[in-house]
């Protein structure tokens, strides 16, 4: 059964009971319980154009409803908010179209694209063995330091807070000299039926 209307500063409100009073439930604060009772006055005169009433009459009838509905903003004033709100910091780690050898950026295609994302991670003192990639990888060094060879293309050290495009189809080795673990988040751009890493042959 629905709550009888009562004002907040707890002045008993004397309705009568009648079927708007059952829809209209909740508490209300003077000045709606004021709006109202004129709304109830000018109904019952014959006058029906007391536009503002009317309004506050049917808030409280959606109330009534949905007790929920003053808590959840309006479609209209939750993107005012967002566009209102204080954006998203974005710091770009990395843009290019070139693999740290400078070689252009070329996508596998030979069949459907596939995504694959790992956590790499080589032990002080061991290395990944001479290995190549066919396909696109973005690494981010998450933790410690690691030494790649690329051959005649020389080594590259990169460090905690790098983020590289690895070198495509170019023999690599890479080895943690440090005390402590190498950590990458890895990104293969590949393709299905394509190995992200096939091993390789040391440069002679």
């Amino acid at each position: 059964m629905a709550a009888k209307l009562e004002p907040k500063d707890d002045d008993q409100d004397p309705g009568e009971g009648n079927d708007e009073e059952a829809i209209r439930s909740g508490p209300l604060t003077r000045q709606e319980s004021r709006a109202l009772e004129k709304f109830d006055e000018r109904r019952q005169s014959g006058v029906h154009s007391g536009a503002p009433m009317l309004s506050e009459f049917v808030k409280r009838l959606v109330r009534a409803w949905l007790p929920s509905a003053a808590a959840i903003p309006l479609a209209s004033g939750s993107r005012a908010e967002r566009r209102g709100a204080p954006s998203e910091h974005i710091e770009t780690l990395l843009s290019t179209n070139k693999t740290l050898l400078g070689q252009p950026i070329a996508y596998p295609a030979q069949g459907p694209a596939r995504v694959t994302a790992d956590i790499i991670t080589i032990d002080a003192g061991a290395e990944t063995g001479w290995h190549e990639h066919d396909v696109p990888l973005v690494a981010y060094v998450v933790k410690g330091e690691l030494t790649v060879d690329y051959g005649e293309e020389g080594t590259h050290v990169y460090r905690e807070g790098d983020v590289i495009v690895e070198a495509i189809g170019k023999p690599h080795n890479g080895h943690n000299a440090g005390p402590g673990v190498v950590r990458l988040f890895a990104v293969f751009l590949g393709a299905d039926g394509v190995p992200d890493t096939v091993a390789a042959r040391p440069p002679a």
